[in-house]
């Protein structure tokens, strides 16, 4: 496999026992150089390891759970196993992305519905979908979308019938409908 090489993007200034805001741990070289390059302007520090995901999950062990974890599984006999086994070492809190050599739509489903990975990408990566699809994960700052994201749900009951509820709740989507 590929050594333990450290790559870091401007400084480590961890103290002890503290959080890292950005954790990588990478197979490749071109993999890594995308990673860098996508979110170097997006983050102002993070370290990436050269080390596969068995590996990362041996040193997260040791040390503390870094806000955002980025993993690599590619080559895994057993990706979804291994996942497994690091979320069984990583805080709860952490988000995980991960990078992967399948393209395959219902792996990605697994990953991000089953596991809660935050997202997948596959190889080869590019400096601009690093950026669009791991930056928001990463960004110290949340990102702003124009779209509106997702709905509310709003429920209006009435113990028996003939109290009101279907007036209310009628009235209630047109006003929410015409003012909102």
């Amino acid at each position: 496999m590929a050594t333990n090489a450290v790559t870091t993007q401007q400084g480590d200034g961890l103290k002890l026992g503290e959080r890292a805001a950005l954790l990588g741990f990478i197979t490749d070289a071109d993999s890594e150089t995308a990673i860098q390059d996508g979110l170097s302007e997006l983050v102002p520090s993070f370290q990436l390891k050269r080390a596969s995901i068995r590996q990362a999950t041996a040193m997260l062990r040791k040390m503390p759970s870094p806000e955002v974890l980025i993993v690599d599984i590619s080559g895994e006999d057993a990706p979804l196993a291994a996942l497994h086994d690091l979320s069984e070492v990583v805080e709860p809190s952490t988000r995980v992305l991960v990078v992967g050599d399948r393209a395959d739509m219902n792996f990605y489903r697994s990953l991000t519905r089953d596991l809660g990975v935050g997202e997948y990408l596959y190889k080869p990566l590019a400096k601009e979908m690093v950026a669009r699809m791991f930056g928001p994960a990463c960004a110290a700052r949340p990102v702003t979308t124009g779209a509106l994201q997702g709905g509310r749900i709003v429920a209006v009951t009435g113990a028996c019938g003939g109290v009101g509820a279907t007036t209310v709740a009628a009235n209630l989507a047109f006003y929410l409908g015409e003012e909102l």
